[in-house]
């Protein structure tokens, strides 16, 4: 099964839990941000490869967080890695929950089509 979506969760679990739905939310956008900045001071120092390592953390939880693909493409491109500007490209067209968010994905699409027409 996919996983569920903040609207299904909030439906399923109901309003007496919806406080602390929100608190959970509100911390895991904290934890992506937090990884998303941590990995942009590494990218100014040129740790690339340790910033890559956060950015997958949160490209892989599927985050609805801009910031992560941003940094992602702009090392990718870095790199002239035109593969990986690609596959990042796959795995935001295929997951559900990114794909169903026409704003984050056409964001993204378009940061990662600039890119590849910059390599």
């Amino acid at each position: 099964d996919p996983p569920m979506r903040n609207i299904e969760i909030k439906q399923t679990y109901g309003a007496a839990n919806l406080e602390l739905i929100i608190k959970y939310e509100e911390n895991y956008d904290q934890y992506i941000r937090a990884l998303s900045n941590w990995a942009e001071e590494l990218i100014k120092l040129n740790y690339l490869e340790d910033a890559k390592i956060l950015l997958d953390i949160c490209i892989n939880m599927n985050s609805l967080i801009f910031l992560p693909y941003s940094l992602a493409c702009d090392i990718y491109e870095k790199e002239r890695n035109k593969d990986n500007l690609l596959k990042l490209q796959n795995k935001v067209n295929e997951t559900g929950i990114i794909k169903n968010n026409d704003i984050l994905s056409k964001k993204i699409n378009d940061c990662i089509t600039n890119k590849l027409s910059l390599i």
